[in-house]
């Protein structure tokens, strides 16, 4: 519902580029209240959600660094769209040229490894069901390896060095503090989200190893550890 009507509000075809009318300047805030719910039914902490989804999608607009829900990264190559009409029809035109790894909206999630846990493109593109399956993952990294701060690396890659990039700046978009040394966060009250320098979305999302691809229905059995890091909650 949210992606038609968006999408009859907005016909602006190019991306990336000046458009007859300006895009819906609400845009942006359907990330952060998708991730602000998703933070909320899946009890991961929403300041790494919002690091997240502007590590991955930001664009400055207006002086301001903002998330973008119509946003993908096409091997490569990322665009944001006005709209989700046109980013749609863009990647189906690429997959049926033969493009295969792609990664779309909020969260960037990627179609490759997660496509299956998602009805089709259209509800993948969503941003509640985009946000509510990354806050999904993130709590099963966070489950499988005790730690946020793992857990915000592995969500993009687990090779070292790319996660702990990844990590780092995740942490400064979100306004937290890189830790010196592995384990909890060390954090005071009062700490907003960061902002960033405009630039390209961000490639390489949720790419699991090899045999692990995770599903929908393994992070509907997983629940909630009773340890919380308060610190990190908005």
């Amino acid at each position: 519902v949210v992606l038609a009507a968006l999408a009859a509000a907005s016909a602006s075809p190019a991306p990336r580029a000046a458009a007859a009318a300006p895009p819906d300047p609400r845009l942006p805030a359907m990330c952060e209240a998708a991730a602000r719910r998703a933070a909320a039914a899946e009890d991961v902490p929403l300041r790494l959600l919002r690091g997240i989804s502007l590590a991955e999608t930001g664009r400055k607009r207006d002086g301001r660094f903002q998330p973008w829900p119509w946003t993908v990264n096409m091997e490569g190559e990322g665009r944001w769209f006005d709209a989700p009409g046109p980013l749609l029809e863009w990647v189906r035109a690429r997959q049926a040229a033969g493009a295969r790894s792609f990664d779309l909206g909020c969260f960037q999630v990627n179609h490759l490894w997660h496509g299956e846990a998602f009805e089709g493109l259209e509800q993948m593109l969503d941003p509640e069901a985009n946000a509510r399956y990354a806050a999904r993952f993130l709590r099963a990294l966070r489950d499988e390896t005790g730690s946020w701060e793992t857990a915000v690396g592995y969500y993009h890659s687990r090779t070292p060095d790319l996660a702990a990039g990844y990590r780092a700046r995740v942490l400064r978009m979100a306004g937290l503090p890189a830790p010196d040394l592995p384990g909890g966060f060390a954090l005071g009250p009062g700490l907003v989200p960061g902002r960033g320098v405009a630039g390209p979305p961000r490639g390489g999302s949720l790419l699991a190893a090899p045999g692990q691809t995770p599903s929908m229905r393994l992070f509907a059995s997983i629940s909630p550890g009773a340890r919380r890091e308060a610190a990190l909650r908005d």
